[in-house]
């Protein structure tokens, strides 16, 4: 089974990639954006599809699971624009890229969760 893990460079995303990589059954791709960390591709998955990288694209995934984000909570209130980006567009580009892939989609956010005035919940 082949897996993708957006955002392999994070905490829970990084913990994913780690427990994954050690079942020798599964074939374990993962990403990380601007924090290079060897073993994993780099991916800014604000971009088009057509851009990804070639490694990317031909891993035929069976499975994707999506834990990346911007989760500074207060960049996000402070810099909407980076945060739709980061949270909206990155991932409508990496559902649409499982689509293609035929793949299921896993998606994993935060327990951080508040209404902007109370919280955490």
């Amino acid at each position: 089974m082949n897996i993708l893990v957006i955002g392999a460079s994070g905490l829970v995303g990084g913990n994913i990639y780690s427990h994954l990589k050690k079942n020798e059954n599964l074939n374990v791709l993962g990403t990380y954006n601007s924090f290079e960390i060897k073993d994993l591709v780099q991916l800014d998955s604000e971009i088009s599809l057509d851009k990804w990288s070639h490694q990317i694209i031909s891993f035929k995934c069976d499975v994707v699971i999506f834990c990346a984000g911007l989760t500074n909570v207060e960049k996000c209130e402070i810099d909407e624009e980076l945060s739709y980006r980061r949270n909206i567009i990155s991932f409508e580009n990496t559902l649409l890229f499982s689509k293609k892939q035929k793949a299921r989609f896993v998606y994993i956010s935060t327990d951080y969760v508040f209404d902007g005035e109370n919280g955490p919940y």
